[in-house]
């Protein structure tokens, strides 16, 4: 499992349920068949800027403001409809998409919070979205290819 996949599951197990440490998180992660290490849980708490908030006397993790879902669900249904490719080239991702609607997907792609991704660049029907690294880029079109319709 890649890292981007590996974050919406936390984000998933952390919405559904109360984790009040990352022990009980990687065994929760462990338990849906993710190999994870706790410091690589630790990495991804604090790249996702998961919280800690109280309810009466417990800390729980809560997801922070952006990771609710909305943004991320809204560009997955956005690709299924609109994005026919995804290629990369080093640290790019090119998008191609329907005629008139790649300022919509970048957009989305923009609000979704994705730690890989630094910024989207839209004309008509492409996308040019920089990744962070090369690694990323390629973590990014695997995820992207898993979500087009």
């Amino acid at each position: 499992m890649d890292k981007i996949d590996r974050q919406l599951m936390i984000r998933d197990v952390v919405a559904r349920g109360a984790i009040k440490n990352q022990a009980q998180l990687v065994k929760e992660l462990r338990a849906r068949g993710v190999r994870v290490t706790q410091a690589t849980v630790s990495r991804d708490i604090a790249e996702m800027s998961l919280v800690r908030a109280r309810r009466g006397t417990t800390a729980y993790y809560e997801l922070g403001p952006g990771l609710r879902g909305e943004p991320l669900d809204a560009l997955r249904r956005l690709m299924a409809e609109f994005v026919n490719s995804a290629s990369v080239s080093g640290n790019l991702v090119v998008l191609r998409t329907a005629p008139a609607t790649a300022n919509v997907v970048a957009g989305a792609m923009d609000r979704a919070g994705l730690s890989q991704l630094l910024g989207t660049v839209a004309g008509d029907d492409t996308i040019v979205a920089v990744a962070a690294s090369s690694k990323n880029s390629k973590e990014l079109q695997n995820m992207f290819e898993r979500w087009l319709g």
